[in-house]
């Protein structure tokens, strides 16, 4: 069961667009196939594991950088 999110100012925005080349889906530990994330916080703050965005071009506040040996990349697939 998800804990509880950490409270956040109105104006905040956990999940962003994203230039590419910088932190991104693509590299994070959290990336679980073609647009899914498997990071509880995400989903429960996003309502699902879909990711809403090409993940080389979105990143949210519960990114993890991922180990370079495991940086499988699914490409912003869909």
């Amino acid at each position: 069961m998800p804990g509880r999110l950490p409270q956040y100012p109105a104006d905040h925005k956990v999940g962003v667009e994203v230039p590419e080349g910088g932190s991104n889906c693509d590299k994070c530990a959290h990336l679980a196939g073609p647009q899914k994330c498997d990071d509880s916080e995400f989903i429960q703050w996003n309502g699902s594991r879909f990711i809403p965005v090409k993940t080389s071009r979105y990143c949210c506040d519960f990114f993890k950088a991922r180990p370079a040996q495991k940086q499988d990349h699914f490409f912003g697939a869909t």
